[in-house]
């Protein structure tokens, strides 16, 4: 729904000329508003000069020093509140894409140490079976040298005897 132009009290008229931001000037009959008195700050509705109380909803025009400090310091406030917020989500932000680096690097160091652990153990088991197969080795050697000497005692036993 489109917002309505407020009308001017004196003659009908919705063309005006802004004179400065609290200024209005009718362009037909040429009345000059004042908006922070004449314009009623809880309907819109435009006044006459003068008036003390709102001609369509009927309350107070006069709008005090206390009103319009309460006002700017609460607007103050949502400012300072909102920056503030800003401020923090910048900072999580920030916090975060820090958090995931050091995370990144972590995991990276992780693998890595994951990885070198992986090959002690391959070479580990490799020194391993080479020794395996060195007392493999060495035993059948021995084996076979007990056999042999079996053998010849044997032999040279029943020849001699």
């Amino acid at each position: 729904m489109a917002k309505e132009l407020p009308r001017c009290p004196q003659c009908g008229s919705t063309s005006f000329d802004l004179l400065d931001e609290e200024a209005l000037l009718c362009q037909h009959c040429g009345t000059e508003f004042d908006l922070s008195t004449d314009l009623c700050p809880y309907c819109g509705f435009l006044n006459p000069p003068g008036q003390k109380f709102c001609a369509q909803c009927g309350n107070s025009l006069a709008v005090d020093a206390v009103d319009r400090m309460l006002s700017d310091r609460l607007r103050t406030a949502r400012q300072w509140r909102e920056e503030r917020q800003e401020v923090i989500r910048r900072q999580v932000a920030q916090d975060l894409l820090a958090s995931q680096r050091r995370m990144e690097t972590f995991l990276r160091q992780e693998q890595e140490r994951l990885e070198r652990e992986r090959q002690a153990i391959a070479a580990a088991r490799e020194r391993e079976r080479r020794l395996l197969i060195t007392w493999g080795v060495i035993v059948l050697f021995v084996l076979v040298l007990g056999v042999g000497l079996a053998v010849l005692i044997t032999l040279s036993q029943a020849r001699g005897g």
